[in-house]
């Protein structure tokens, strides 16, 4: 799938894989996954879970996944 510079689609967290130090949710883009890593403590911090909404911003180097 191919994003223009600056878009962030919606999508939903279909899955959050824990790790030792990362997690990695699994996000669902319409048909297409991508997949971050973040802290486990702020995935636990801000209490995300399968199925809540989220947005993929999509760069060169790096997916960062926000909620509302």
């Amino acid at each position: 799938m191919k994003f223009p510079a600056g878009k962030v689609p919606p999508g939903t967290i279909g899955e959050i894989v824990p790790g030792a130090v990362t997690s990695h949710p699994r996000t669902d883009l319409g048909g297409t996954g991508v997949t971050p890593a973040a802290p486990d403590a702020a995935v636990a911090e801000r209490a995300r879970h399968v199925g809540d909404p989220a947005h993929a911003a999509v760069r060169a180097s790096a997916v960062t996944i926000g909620t509302d």
